[in-house]
């Protein structure tokens, strides 16, 4: 169990909360356009009687913003080079995806961009880079010491060796990369799959945690408590509520939403950081992670008091398949 791996997207759900707590504390709003805070947040929007990107847009995927694959797949570096500022990496990349898709509020599309401008967002108004913020007001009150952005010397000795199996198309197409995946990325070549090296995306704020299953568990089980967990208070009840329970938007249509539709055969809507899923009758609320070496899903059931956290050192996890077989026992 103090086995690390890399969460990837469901570092969303920790950014949300972080992005949450500055809303509770009044130094941001979630109805404030986005430029109020980071001018160089420019967007071109497809009218000029546009409404501007929010905060809240950002939150619920739902700012029209491109998703940045699959070029992400190229940002990465490896765990002994520098680690990157991510409001200088935001202020580089983000004139590539500043075209909006569509009208701000319309609909719900996934994109990773968004959470890159969350953390751009929680550096200016706190005045601390996004990495220190959230182990100072996430990590570390939930008692989460093994989990963060880089690996520590306790987190090596527990490390998972991300794999990806040979017989892939992602597999064939990374060597073609020579520019962004150089053979130092890859370990070995063994049992069927592709081992890597450490390495870590170009991104904190929608992909950059790492840590063991148990610790990912803390993050629901706080969220499932109301915001407090073991004496530590990291939202407000009243907050919790608004990112479960308001703001939902409909998904557009997506390639990923699809699938994911598909395989639940069940509505759902994008709220404030969560999917909310109305699964054959029950409700649930989740968020998954996913890319090359690792992948990750957390579950909440709010009115069971149920939470499901899924990692795995392995590209593809059928993760949604595990969760809905443990989410069966006793129920």
């Amino acid at each position: 169990p103090n086995t690390v791996y890399h969460w990837f997207s469901t570092t969303k759900i920790v950014t949300a909360i972080a992005t949450m707590q500055l809303v509770e504390q009044g130094l941001i709003d979630l109805d404030d356009p986005v430029s109020d805070y980071l001018s160089f947040f420019d967007p071109t929007y497809q009218s000029e009687s546009s409404e501007p990107v929010t905060v809240a847009h950002l939150l619920n995927h739902s700012s029209g913003l491109p998703d940045n694959m699959p070029a992400v797949v190229g940002w990465v570096h490896l765990h002994d080079e520098p680690a990157l500022d991510q409001t200088e990496f935001l202020r580089d990349k983000l004139p590539s995806y500043d075209d909006l898709r569509f009208e701000p509020g319309s609909k719900g599309v996934y994109t990773n961009v968004g959470y890159y401008v969350l953390g751009g967002l929680i550096e200016q108004v706190t005045g601390q880079s996004y990495e220190e913020y959230v182990v100072e007001h996430v990590l570390d009150p939930l008692a989460m010491t093994n989990t963060r952005f880089q690996y520590t010397e306790a987190m090596v000795a527990h490390d998972g060796v991300g794999a990806h199996p040979l017989a892939d198309f992602l597999t064939a197409f990374l060597p073609l990369m020579s520019a962004p995946w150089p053979s130092e990325f890859f370990r070995e070549y063994d049992r069927g799959n592709v081992w890597f090296n450490r390495f870590h995306f170009d991104g904190n704020p929608p992909s950059g945690l790492i840590g063991p299953a148990p610790e990912m568990a803390r993050v629901g089980a706080a969220i499932l408590n109301g915001g407090e967990l073991d004496g530590a208070r990291i939202l407000s009840e009243e907050t919790v509520d608004t990112m479960l329970n308001e703001r939902h938007v409909e998904v557009g249509s997506s390639a990923q939403w699809s699938d994911y539709a598909r395989r639940h055969g069940d509505d759902f809507v994008q709220g404030i950081g969560w999917r909310v899923v109305q699964d054959h009758g029950r409700r649930h609320h989740s968020h998954g992670g996913g890319g090359p070496a690792f992948a990750a899903l957390m579950r909440l059931y709010i009115d069971e008091e149920l939470s499901i956290v899924l990692l795995a050192n392995g590209t593809n996890l059928e993760d949604q398949e595990i969760a809905d077989a443990i989410a069966t026992i006793g129920w």
